[in-house]
């Protein structure tokens, strides 16, 4: 008996299976978890379960429910979720199924810590045209309405408005401006209609509108005229209890009753006026005139090169004058308009904001903080340099960034404002108070925060005019010396509908119930232009130079080289005492070109095969003094560069960043070994990475990304044998200098590959290829992975057949496009296949291409907001061919050329929005080189680029950079072993060239007509 029932126990436990799920990350009851946080998870099973996925859940609610699903079938046990609340308690747990079993995981917590400076309080993917932060809410423009949005990203209302919205104005009000309609937004979501159809140049102090010829003040229930001029209008700027007002060559100073204060007269056309506490800074392209609070002239700040050349914007931040010259040169001067700070800046920057005395924010390719000692303090930037699309906004902590690199997204960054708390008490009863009543009228008698008068909280742009109007400067007045008029009866314009008020409470509740010191760069200084005219200066004679009546510099031009083979060389130089004008003469013996600047380095733009003097002088109580001088000369600037080996070595890929080329491929010696060639732009240095096995190894695509400290990382994507059962896709990433940072294969029992690799985002990218679903026939298989490695989903597409992967690009709705080709689908032979697939990887749709011919891919761009694939239609003959893609419509418009040659293309790329596609010709028993240019309005493939090499050559990488047509791909020598060659050329010469022959071939064809 005791036997039998012990049988029966050891059975029993025999058919138990034990699985548990625990978190990784975050650690259940973790505290001060960051805010955008990966999560992961073990699993473990005594049960062979290879076919397992996950079901992930996250809540604010300790109960968690069906509804809080964030993401179903993820076959990896990671998710880069989304930005968390801060100081915020969650729950989240993991269901994961295998065989129709569902095993639980407990329900684990955690709690994010406090908003820090810098951080990311929200990001929107929406296609908004603006995106402004107000109070507790977020307002967002579009064409003919704009919404409101509360800090979970619900959309509480939409209003429409009558017409197109051309313009926003935010101060502690936001004014919506269409065609003939002017819509106020007060804080509490008022919302008042005016019948307004003024172009408006300028809001100051929430009550007073400037148009091109008047200024009107809002009332309680109008819009007033108080103010008009036959002159055109430049700017308006409210200080100390006065109205200044610019107009062409003067400007007026008016009290609040419109009282003529005073006048001042200039030679110069005045383009901006700027205020500090105490000053006044008038601005004319040559000069900025400071006035001090009585409107006397203190000190005027000359500009040797006028604003319309280096494109100057101006600033206030903590009582000194910030100018911002060419995008990335930065200068600061103290409030006697005295030169403290002289920053040059690797990127280009569109918008400065002042974030409080102490901070300043720059927006453009990246976006970096910084205190007034110009230390980073934060910053936030792309694989690809970022593009604003929209102004920015800042209201109390919050700042909204519009900005584009592949994705359009909105990005919230918090930094705590500790100078400006919001107060639009004042404001409003300054709004509401009719000019004929003693008594306020405010609608916010609760309102507790405080902001003094004068703050403003809109963010100015970099142009000359703060609220991106386009001020006609140049319309002449209707009769000279024109004398302003002040309307006797002022024109009341009346509001047309009551002001509605929007219930919030009841909005929300009824959604509710429905669900470092950085690197210098200056201006480039293009020697090619004419010579800039210097009037006044002289030599010091023999009598200053022996009595000593020169001042002394010791300065030096840091340049050592004898031969420059580059066409644009970057100079710099350096010395006491510190100046901040100087004098550069570039002599090639019959041309002297010389050119004034501010900057302590230039970029000399050269000529082939010349012999250069370059002289570098200051200027000292008019008298030019030599600093330093160099002698060089300069090759014909074009370069082949065979890398040349023994053995064969094969370029798939390749990739650069702002100061080298990487190449993806292998080498092959006794087994191929997956390869990257590090080379300089100058193509002279060089380092090589080997990675693999004694098998196979090789990679076929690579990406640059970048980890937090903005440290350049190389991932790449090819096939291994060395690792894994049969062969699987292979991943390597490294740092620039060769660091191994991790190594992956994916696959399964047959021979998988990986094809193509693309950016998502600074935090994950995706890849593609092919995945073996037996011997022979292959699916097309798409993953993604964070920067760090860790697996997030991965997804298999296909039929009964066979699928190729090609490429996969990213889509408007953090989704993906993914293009190869199929023989499951469509017309029996190879046919394109693309497959729309959503931020998690599921399928939206596919669809098919092609016709009786065989249809091979060879790339997909995205251009604008269209999608295109460049591929070959292949039959008896070949025909080069592109069709758009619409990520919503499918396949649309298409055109093929019949290809003169034996041709192959081997890939595309878009530069400059031109679309290019490269690879081989086959002419004279040799293959040569081939570039087309793409022209899609007149759809032709136009022959850019015929190389003919000591060998046959096949392109595969284009890049067009500073002037310079690069091409990269594979050259088989005369020994029989493949080599990679790098190929350099001038693109105005090559482009010069291109003009000639068409020239020749046009007066060949009239000529034999007229024969």
């Amino acid at each position: 008996m005791k036997k039998s029932l012990l049988f029966i126990l050891i059975f029993i436990f025999s058919t138990i299976s034990f699985s548990s799920i625990k978190a990784v990350m975050p650690k259940n009851n973790q505290e001060e978890v960051d805010l955008k946080i990966i999560f992961k998870w073990s699993y473990e099973s005594d049960q062979n379960d290879k076919k397992v996925k996950f079901r992930l859940y996250i809540s604010e609610n300790p109960n968690i429910k069906e509804e809080d699903l964030k993401l179903n079938n993820l076959f990896s046990n990671f998710y880069a979720g989304d930005v968390l609340k801060p100081q915020t308690t969650y729950y989240w747990k993991i269901e994961a199924l295998s065989e129709g079993k569902v095993i639980d995981s407990q329900t684990f917590r955690f709690k994010t810590r406090e908003l820090q400076n810098g951080d990311i309080y929200q990001i929107f993917f929406e296609n908004y045209k603006s995106l402004i932060p107000y109070g507790k809410y977020f307002i967002g423009i579009n064409n003919d309405s704009f919404e409101i949005i509360d800090e979970n990203k619900n959309k509480i209302k939409t209003i429409n408005v009558k017409g197109i919205i051309e313009n926003i104005y935010k101060k502690e009000i936001i004014y919506i401006k269409t065609k003939e309609k002017l819509y106020l937004l007060y804080p509490d979501m008022i919302i008042k209609e005016f019948n307004f159809d003024k172009k408006i140049i300028k809001v100051n102090e929430e009550t007073y509108i400037t148009t091109k010829n008047e200024i009107y003040e809002i009332k309680s229930n109008k819009i007033e005229k108080i103010y008009s001029s036959r002159e055109n209008i430049i700017d308006t700027k409210i200080f100390d209890q006065h109205i200044i007002i610019a107009l062409k060559n003067k400007i007026q100073i008016l009290d609040f009753d419109m009282k003529n204060i005073k006048e001042i007269n200039f030679k110069e056309e005045i383009q901006q006026i700027l205020t500090s506490k105490n000053k006044i800074f008038i601005i004319t392209k040559d000069y900025i005139q400071e006035l001090d609070k009585n409107y006397d002239e203190i000190k005027r700040l000359n500009f040797k090169i006028s604003s319309d050349k280096l494109n100057r914007k101006y600033y206030i931040h903590s009582e000194n004058m910030i100018i911002l010259a060419g995008n990335n040169t930065l200068q600061i001067y103290n409030e006697k308009l005295e030169l403290i700070k002289n920053i040059n800046y690797e990127e280009k920057y569109d918008y400065f904001i002042s974030l409080n005395e102490d901070k300043y924010v720059l927006i453009g390719e990246k976006i970096k903080a910084f205190d007034n000692n110009n230390k980073n303090i934060w910053s936030y930037s792309s694989i690809s340099p970022l593009t604003p699309i929209s102004k920015p906004y800042k209201d109390g902590s919050l700042i909204s960034i519009g900005i584009t690199d592949y994705v359009d997204r909105y990005i919230i960054f918090f930094e705590e404002d500790i100078t400006n708390e919001t107060n639009y008490k004042k404001v409003i009863q300054k709004i509401e108070q009719d000019s004929n009543e003693k008594e306020n009228q405010t609608k916010f008698e609760n309102t507790e925060e405080k902001i003094p008068k004068d703050t403003e909280n809109t963010v100015e742009p970099m142009k000359n005019d703060e609220d991106l109007i386009n001020i006609d400067h140049t319309e002449p007045a209707t009769i000279e010396n024109t004398i302003n008029e002040i309307t006797e009866e002022p024109t009341p314009l009346n509001i047309t509908e009551n002001a509605t008020k929007i219930d919030l409470e009841k909005e929300i509740k009824s959604l509710t119930q429905k669900s470092t010191e950085t690197t210098k760069e200056s201006t480039i200084t293009n020697f090619t232009k004419p010579a800039t005219k210097i009037d006044n200066i002289k030599e010091p004679n023999i009598f200053e130079q022996i009595f000593g009546l020169v001042p002394k510099y010791d300065y030096k031009i840091n340049f050592d080289y004898d031969e420059i083979d580059e066409k644009q060389i970057k100079i710099t130089w350096d010395g006491t005492p510190i100046t901040d004008n100087f004098i550069i003469e570039l002599n090639d013996n019959k041309t002297l070109n010389t050119v004034t600047t501010e900057s302590t380095e230039a970029t000399l733009t050269l000529e082939k095969n010349k012999n250069y003097n370059l002289k570098l002088f200051t200027i000292k109580d008019g008298k030019k003094i030599n600093l330093d001088s160099k002698d060089f000369k300069t090759t014909n600037f074009q370069k082949t560069v065979i890398l040349d080996k023994l053995y064969d070595e094969y370029a798939y890929k390749v990739v650069s960043d702002e100061n080298n080329f990487y190449i993806a491929g292998y080498e092959s010696r006794d087994s191929w070994k997956a390869k990257i060639i590090k080379i300089n732009k100058n193509l002279k240095e060089k380092k090589e990475y080997i990675f693999g096995g004694d098998g196979t190894d090789f990679f076929k695509d690579i990406i640059i990304t970048k980890d937090a400290s903005e440290n350049a990382n190389l991932v790449a994507i090819g096939d291994t044998s060395s690792k894994g059962l049969n062969g699987d896709a292979y991943i390597v990433s490294i740092t620039s200098d060769g660091t191994i940072n991790y190594e992956i294969n994916y696959g399964d029992f047959g021979r998988d590959s990986g094809i193509s690799i693309s950016n998502i985002d600074d935090e994950s990218y995706v890849v593609s290829g092919n995945f073996f679903t037996n011997n022979r026939l292959t699916d097309i298989f798409v993953s993604k992975y964070t920067k760090d490695g860790a697996r997030i989903w991965t997804n298999n597409f296909g039929g009964k057949n066979l699928e190729i992967a090609n490429s996969v690009v990213n889509n408007s709705n953090q989704g993906f496009i993914v293009v190869g080709y199929t023989r499951s689908f469509g017309y029996g032979k190879f046919d394109i296949y693309a497959i729309n697939i959503d931020y998690y990887g599921k399928e939206k749709w596919s669809n098919v291409y092609g016709d009786e011919n065989d249809d091979i891919p060879v790339g997909t761009i995205k251009l604008g907001k269209k999608y295109y694939i460049i591929y070959e239609n292949e039959g008896e003959e070949i025909y080069h061919s592109i069709v758009e893609l619409d990520e919503n419509k499918g396949f649309g418009n298409s055109f093929k050329q019949k290809s003169e040659y034996k041709e192959k293309l081997l890939g595309t790329k878009v530069i400059n929005d031109e679309i290019y596609t490269y690879g081989y010709r086959e002419k004279n028993n040799k293959k040569l080189g081939i570039v087309y240019k793409i022209n899609i309005e007149q759809k032709k493939f136009e022959e850019f680029l015929e190389i003919e090499l000591d060998g046959d050559y096949q392109i595969i990488g284009l890049d067009i950079q500073d002037e310079y047509i690069y091409t990269y791909g594979n050259i088989m020598t005369k020994r029989n072993t493949n080599n990679i060659v790098i190929t350099r050329d001038i693109i105005q010469q090559k482009n010069q060239d291109q003009i000639q022959t068409k020239d020749l071939e046009e007066k060949k064809e009239i000529k034999n007509g007229i024969m």
